[in-house]
């Protein structure tokens, strides 16, 4: 029977964006367990997210962090600003202060890890779709400690993420080594960090190495 538009609206339409195919068919399989929930749709990035917001008339979207091209925490800056009643709830596998933080601010409605238990992730969802925020308990004192005892910013001119790639480039570390720290693809890093150079007026991760301890003074 065709539920009537009160009806529908009680319903969690569900939009997954996930770049693991495996994994969104895993978690479409998991989520259509619950009479609650439907999934309208799914994509590996969010190329066409308005092609995508048209086509499934989500109100809730599952967004993983790291997608090709956009950035999950540009694509939910977008999302909420193009379509601030849709719910989006963040499920990456990495917990990264930095990127916790920007998702929230950016109008993410919950932060949860891909470790979470089907029933937890199921509550979490629901819960969310009503309002209430969604948090990975993993991440609360983290979450707390950076707002009662915020890092001090260097770099007022970079983004918190720009900062943290340059923090991560003054250690020596590799691109493989940074993506996995800023929950971010190794492709990312190379295009973020080619433009974190011509911002700073550096021409190489050595000069960007020394630029960070100067400023910063370490």
């Amino acid at each position: 029977m065709k539920k009537n538009s009160s009806e529908k609206q009680k319903d969690i339409r569900l939009l997954i964006i996930e770049d693991h195919e495996v994994v969104r068919q895993g978690l479409r399989m998991v989520l259509e367990s619950d009479d609650e929930i439907r999934v309208v749709g799914e994509a590996g990035d969010g190329r066409e997210i308005e092609t995508l917001m048209t086509s499934t008339e989500p109100n809730m979207i599952l967004l993983d962090m790291e997608l090709p091209y956009i950035h999950g925490v540009n694509l939910c800056k977008t999302i909420k600003t193009r379509w601030p009643d849709v719910k989006v709830l963040i499920l990456t596998a990495y917990l990264n202060d930095n990127m916790v933080i920007e998702a929230i601010r950016g109008g993410a409605d919950g932060y949860l890890l891909k470790d979470i238990q089907r029933k937890e992730l199921i509550g979490n969802i629901k819960d969310t779709f009503q309002g209430k925020k969604a948090l990975d308990p993993s991440m609360t004192e983290t979450l707390f400690k950076n707002i009662q005892e915020p890092k001090k910013r260097f770099f007022k001119e970079l983004s918190p993420t720009e900062e943290a790639l340059l923090e991560e480039i003054s250690k020596g570390n590799t691109n493989k080594e940074i993506a996995k720290t800023l929950d971010l693809a190794e492709k990312t890093v190379r295009n973020y960090s080619s433009k974190l150079f011509r911002k700073i007026g550096v021409d190489n991760r050595t000069e960007a190495a020394n630029y960070y301890h100067q400023r910063a003074g370490k």
